[in-house]
């Protein structure tokens, strides 16, 4: 029968971390005896002094700590310290004997190899022998013996010496802390001390801990002694226990108790447990082990017991073939295995908890569902059992789907949720190098950040159907329903953006227009997206202010190209903005009615742009005032809020039937002028406003109906409710327990906490081994340690399980360039050897385990460090083992990335953190995929942005599963990202496949977007609608395809078409375009 060991002690019962002063140095004498009997093992004291006050009938008392090398010595003298004939501590026959003269005391010895207190004690004044073991008083005798003349007998310790040259009854054992006492020290039950004082009572004491030499030292006085080959032993301490059991031999799964004895501190268990007591429930043959650990924490030998299981409980097993993760209608066959079934075992299939399949050790279904549960219920008749019955794992199935949605021009393809650890994207059977994904499913605040420490920033406000505002922040698009309910919707920091009627969002940025969803991590350019150009694909938006895009209902986009003073028109699927407004009439503000009317602002006039017009009408001319944004709502009314020459800030109406003002700001200080960022209306006629109120003094989110006055609805600041310190790393173990090193602590967070548990450091800043004072990176190793980097105090610590105090690994000697220092680390890395490899401000240096100094592999400042097969990614490089000079990563920098890491494929994820320009466009995820191509001696690589919803992103880490932690470091949070991308933006038609793998499967999935896909299709000529040679897309126009015609074809139509939207052309020239069109035929 195999057998297990349970020896998983604490860290700190490892013998080689075990302190100094927990060792223990004693005696030990052979007990063999030599023909030349001088020899043998002993030591021969001198006893001139003090000590002979021993032989004039005075009370006294010889005490020692020894432990025996034998259980049974039958017939045997064994001495521990005598003078022939006069006083004698011996063992005689495995009977501790004391003897004074003629008169003598014995008790059993234990039978065993312990360490035992012994101590004889002669008590003059009642006449008495008393013998105690362990400060246990064990026997007692008259003393008949009188003063006792002197002799020629040496005084010895471990043996016999008659002083005429004849060495005998050898002691075979350690002997360590005699003391001979001039008074009855102990006269009832005591506790024995490891050590002995010196006082006025002492004789002699010899603690026997020299640990070498042949002398013997007494520290009492005179009675020093000779050592003669007795040698010096150092071992564990004192107080191995003595363990028991209820019973040692049981059937499995049937408990029993082990008690621990003769521990005078706590006891530790292999199996973790503390306490003199445990209960085991063993399956198999199993040998336990436990220590004592004394009050100052010194772990003593290790004792073991061993139960042995005489039956073991049935267990089972089940898999399946091919696998869980199938496609639909796959058959599968799933097995059970079994052990300890007995001569007829039972089986009972279930799934989803219903009874199916027969009694056999398969079961095969060609009908699953995604979802569906798998179980199966084996019942024994095995002897020796608990329990007969005992149920298997369970196995689930998962069954990729993947769905064609979505209006025109922004269908998807979206696959159901299931823990794919990668996804590739074909289309027409090419695999999409960039596709446009929601990557890795949007980012999660898992631990820290709070919606309570989200602050309004100067930006756009709409408001949509349920009057819920959405406004800029300092975490994204934050969206407040009418209930005051808060989130996050879009992780993009842009204070400018538009609302869109279908719910949308499309946020501008220096050459582009990106549409967003709510879910989404990613934006889609929608308009231009070709570099900063005045090219028709091209925009220069500069810095974009608040009011640069407008979206109509038919989803018709505008965009304030501000850098080429024009406005663009991008119809759906466009890659071309057409100009319908262009000059000096266009300035910083416009808004688009329903009637497709453009309204500007610019040199002190407001005009109009009618539909389809590049002649503007002056509607109002404002001297000397400067408007702050233009909002118009259903009913025809233009809103702009004003400011002019005094402190306040005004909101007219302006109308067929003039200007009026509704209502004003009034600043409070000349120095702290009121502002109004943005409008929005609301569909009953309420004032929404992005504002500030005396530059900061109050300002927010505000709502105005009726009055004189709007009234603050949120406030520009409210506090947050985390206690996460701005983290600057995160680790995530294997059971998903977040760790974070920030400031001065490391903390762990529960998944969805906003409360974390400090377990290292929290004590303010400084250097104490308490302490930490900036904590930039932190990992937990396979035994529950904590490794931290130091930052400011130039070290590596290591904290213990449940420890507070911490224990320098590397450095901590002060900043330098020394190869026992460390100037400044940031990030460091530690292998399956423990090695830690960490980087500082002017290098990489390697610390071997437990060693004192590190050796430089590169030579080169880095701010990150990852290792994989011995190939070092630091400082912008490769550093293959033992080279000098690494292979430079194209695109990888050393300024701007504050932590690395390898995905399973060697791919790098690197977070971009411009630590001078902390906005969400200049701080993401990025990963660089490499190519292995190398130019001008740089490697080329594939850079992808996986995500940006973070503004600080300090510190990164993968799990197995490949989902990415990100430490959001002035946000105070962790946010995850799934490790896949489920969803595909399909813009144009074809046969799109997803390859999804779980595990080691991969499978495919196939789907046609049709006509849920905007296409271009353009006349090549004069023909048929119905004609694909007609168009130039190769087929007959969809309901969501973009129709162009040139006027000089002609195009017979059979029946009335829905197209997405039509163009007439002359010459190339625009002149009719519509959306949602219907054509009728003649």
């Amino acid at each position: 029968m195999n057998r297990i060991y349970i020896f998983l002690f604490a860290t700190l019962l490892i013998p080689n971390l075990i302190s100094a002063q927990c060792f223990k140095t004693s005696l030990y004498f052979d007990g063999v005896y030599n023909a030349e009997s001088t020899s043998n093992d002993h030591v021969d004291i001198s006893t001139y002094g003090p000590m002979s006050t021993i032989e004039s009938g005075v009370s006294y008392t010889i005490e020692a700590w020894v432990k025996r090398d034998r259980i049974s010595n039958p017939g045997g003298y064994e001495r521990i310290l005598s003078k022939d004939f006069i006083y004698q501590f011996r063992i005689i026959d495995n009977q501790f004997v004391g003897e004074i003269g003629t008169s003598s005391v014995q008790t059993p010895y234990p039978a065993d190899t312990l360490w035992h207190h012994l101590a004889f004690v002669r008590n003059a004044a009642q006449g008495t022998l008393i013998l105690f073991i362990d400060g246990q008083l064990r026997a007692t005798a008259p003393d008949n013996s009188t003063s006792l003349p002197n002799n020629n007998a040496m005084v010895c310790i471990g043996a016999r010496n008659n002083g005429a040259g004849e060495i005998n009854e050898l002691w075979k054992g350690n002997i360590r802390w005699m003391r001979v006492s001039k008074v009855a020290r102990y006269l009832a039950d005591f506790t024995p001390t490891e050590t002995y004082v010196t006082d006025s009572q002492t004789l002699a004491v010899w603690p026997l801990n020299e640990g070498y030499g042949t002398s013997l030292n007494d520290p009492a006085g005179y009675n020093t002694g000779k050592i003669v080959n007795a040698t010096w032993i150092t071992e564990s301490p004192t107080f191995a226990p003595i363990l028991s059991a209820q019973s040692t031999a049981i059937c499995a799964g049937i408990s029993t108790r082990l008690t621990a004895s003769n521990c005078t501190g706590s006891v530790a268990w292999g199996t973790g447990e503390t306490g003199s007591s445990i209960t085991v429930t063993p399956y198999t043959t199993t040998t336990y082990a436990a220590r004592c650990v004394s009050p100052d924490g010194c772990p003593s030998n290790a004792a073991e017991i061993t139960i042995n299981v005489e039956g073991v409980m049935p267990t089972i097993s089940i898999s399946a073939d091919p696998g869980t993760f199938i496609q639909k209608g796959e058959t599968v066959t799933f097995t059970a295995n079994i052990t300890n079934g007995g001569t007829t075992p039972v089986y009972q299939w279930r799934k989803n908890g219903v009874v199916v399949g027969t009694n056999g050790p398969s079961y095969t279904d060609a009908q699953l569902n995604s979802g569906d549960s798998i179980r199966c219920i084996l019942t024994s008749n095995a002897p020796c059992l608990q329990l007969d019955k005992v149920i298997s794992n369970e196995l689930t199935i998962q069954i990729p789907e993947l769905v064609s949605e979505g209006a025109c021009g922004e269908a998807s393809l979206t696959l159901n949720d299931l823990p794919y650890t990668e996804i590739r994207w074909k289309k027409d059977g090419q695999y999409i190098e960039n596709p446009v994904t929601s990557n890795r499913g949007g980012g999660v605040t898992v631990a820290g950040g709070n919606p309570q420490g989200i602050t309004v920033v100067a930006g756009s406000i709409f408001v949509d159907e349920a009057n819920a505002v959405y406004t800029a922040s300092n975490m994204g698009i934050l969206k407040i329903e009418a209930s005051g309910r808060e989130k996050i919707v879009i992780p993009s920091t842009r204070q400018s953006f538009l609302r869109a009627r279908d719910g949308r969002f499309y946020v501008p940025f220096e050459d582009r227009v990106e549409k967003w969803e709510i879910g989404d991590t990613l934006g889609t350019v929608v308009a231009g997206g070709n570099g900063i150009g005045s090219n028709a694909n091209q925009l220069s938006l500069g810095s974009p202010v608040l009011q640069t895009v407008q979206v109509t209902e038919a989803g018709i986009i505008y965009v304030l190209d501000r850098g080429n003073n024009r406005i663009q028109r991008w119809n759906p699927g466009a890659s071309e903005g057409i100009t319908v407004a262009q000059g000096n009439k266009v300035d910083w503000l416009f808004f688009v009615d329903a009637a497709g009317s453009l309204f500007t602002a610019s040199e002190g006039t407001i005009y109009k742009w009618p539909a389809n017009s590049l002649n503007a009408i002056p509607l109002y001319n404002y001297p000397n005032i400067t408007p702050l944004a233009l909002q118009g709502d259903t009913k025809g009314n233009l809103y702009i809020p004003i400011y002019d020459n005094s402190l306040r800030t005004q909101v007219y109406r302006l109308n067929e039937n003039g200007i009026i003002e509704i209502f004003r700001l009034e600043g409070n200080h000349p120095s702290n002028r009121s502002i109004i960022y943005s409008i929005a209306i609301s569909l009953n006629g309420e004032i929404h406003l992005n504002a500030d109120i005396g530059g900061g003094y109050s300002g927010g989110v505000f709502k105005y109906s009726s009055g004189f006055y709007p009234q603050l609805s949120r406030e520009k600041y409210i506090s947050s409710e985390t206690n996460m310190v701005s983290p600057n790393d995160v680790f995530v173990n294997e059971n998903g327990e977040i760790f974070t090193a920030g400031e001065d602590r490391v903390q762990k967070w529960l998944p969805d906490s906003k409360v974390g548990i400090t377990l290292a450091g929290g004590n303010g800043l400084g250097n104490s081994s308490n302490q930490l004072n900036n904590a930039t990176d932190v990992a937990e190793d396979n035994e529950g340690n904590i490794y931290v980097v130091d930052k400011n105090n130039h070290r590596v610590q290591r904290f213990g399980p449940g420890s507070s105090i911490g224990v320098t690994m590397a450095g901590g000697n002060g900043p330098g360039s020394a190869a026992n220092q460390l100037n400044y680390p940031n990030r460091f890395f530690q292998d399956q050897n423990k090695n830690l490899f960490i980087a500082d401000g002017s290098r990489v240096q390697k610390w071997a385990n437990n060693s004192t100094s590190g050796i430089t592999v590169v030579n080169a400042p880095s701010s990150y460090i990852f290792v994989r097969e011995d190939t070092i990614y630091a400082a912008g490089s490769k550093w293959g083992p033992g080279v000098s000079t690494g292979v430079r990563l194209c695109g990888i920098s050393t300024n701007y990335n504050s932590d690395i890491y390898l995905d399973s494929k060697k791919n790098i994820l690197f977070s971009y953190y411009d630590a001078y320009r902390t906005t969400i466009y200049n701080s993401s995820i990025r990963r660089w995929s490499p190519t292995n191509e190398i130019l001008n001696g740089c490697l080329m690589g594939k850079i992808d942005t996986l995500t940006q919803s973070v503004y600080t992103p300090t510190g990164i880490f993968i799990d197995s599963l490949n989902n990415l932690y990100v430490a959001d470091n002035q946000r105070k949070k962790i946010q995850k990202f799934l490790g896949t991308a489920p969803t595909l933006a399909a813009y144009t038609s074809g046969q799109y496949t997803a390859e999804v793998t779980i595990g080691s499967r991969t499978l495919t999935l196939s789907a046609i977007p049709g006509s849920n896909v905007l296409g271009l299709c353009e006349s090549t000529g004069s023909g048929d609608w119905g004609n694909a040679a007609t168009w130039t897309c190769g087929r007959v126009p969809l309901a969501c395809d973009q129709v162009v015609i040139n006027t000089d074809h002609t195009i017979a139509l059979a029946d009335t078409v829905q197209i997405a939207g039509l163009e007439i052309r002359q010459n190339g020239n625009l002149s009719l375009m519509g959306g949602n069109v219907q054509i009728a035929k003649p």
